[in-house]
């Protein structure tokens, strides 16, 4: 990140100054110029945080296709065993990530230029990432409405669910198939499941309560038609590597702004100054036997 300007110090400062904290700064600082366009980076840089504080590792992957009517586009999605996921929705823009890390909101970011910006608590409500009260689960049911599919080298069961005007079908290899062995099986299952929950706005998906097995494809639509939009699993990969550098990433968070910059920078202050050990008043230093009064 590159050093803020001294404008930008001086912005810092009045926001200090508003919270009763002061700031110096030198004549050499203050000397150097900056265009607006410029200032605004720097100022809006000052106001984010690091994705996370260490370096992230998934170890599980998913690739995937994905298809809108005529359209098709390659995906993927990765997790941890501690509920983390990561996807795109296009290798096409590889670049482009977003992270679900349990208890935060969903992170959106890119890994070329490292800057990304959390979703607001609004979002994930509205998007129903953050339904309240959550979303009535929806059973999954064995279907005859929908063919069988030989998906991974593995013939896969159709289950299907409504919610409304929708329908969606999941396609599992039956459990107790020789596929994925434990607990690499149930760490891509709630993978799988938490990757339908970021379906934003589609309850059907957002809802499902899977079947028993291994999920490797799932369509949906309006009832009663032709399901358009699909999803199918190429391959699953549970020991594939994933790093994601995220204290190197900066990050807009919804609410934080200059004003909320100074008041940690002062709360930080107060907490050091407490800390620092008090010292204790000096000795006078004995006058000499004998000496002058």
């Amino acid at each position: 990140m590159k050093r803020l300007h001294p404008f930008l110090c001086l912005a810092v400062a009045g926001a200090l100054f508003a919270q009763g904290t002061s700031v110096a700064q030198t004549s050499t600082e203050l000397s150097q110029d900056l265009d607006g366009g410029a200032m605004m980076e720097e100022l809006i840089r000052l106001t984010m945080l690091p994705l996370a504080e260490e370096t992230l590792t998934l170890r599980g992957l998913a690739s995937i296709q994905q298809t809108a009517g005529s359209q098709a586009t390659n995906a993927e999605f990765r997790w941890d065993d501690n509920g983390v996921l990561a996807w795109t929705d296009d290798l096409a823009f590889a670049n482009q990530w977003n992270l679900w890390v349990p208890g935060q909101t969903v992170a959106t970011f890119n890994v070329a230029t490292q800057e990304g910006s959390f979703w607001p608590e609004l979002m994930m409500t509205q998007g129903g990432l953050a339904a309240n009260p959550p979303l009535e689960r929806v059973r999954m049911k064995p279907t005859k409405n929908e063919a069988t599919k030989v998906l991974c080298g593995h013939e896969c069961i159709p289950y299907e669910g409504t919610v409304g005007k929708d329908r969606a079908v999941v396609w599992v290899v039956p459990a107790g198939t020789e596929f994925l062995a434990e607990p690499a099986a149930n760490a891509y299952r709630q993978a799988f499941s938490r990757w339908l929950e970021t379906r934003v706005n589609t309850p059907v998906l957002q809802a499902m309560d899977l079947p028993e097995g291994i999920p490797l494809s799932v369509a949906w639509g309006a009832k009663d038609q032709e399901l358009t939009q699909q999803v199918e699993v190429l391959g699953v990969f549970p020991k594939a590597r994933f790093t994601i550098e995220a204290p190197s990433i900066l990050m807009l968070v919804p609410g934080r702004d200059i004003n909320q910059v100074a008041k940690e920078f002062k709360e930080r202050e107060a907490q050091r100054a407490a800390e620092q050990p008090e010292t204790p008043p000096a000795t006078p230093p004995a006058t000499p036997s004998g000496a002058d009064e």
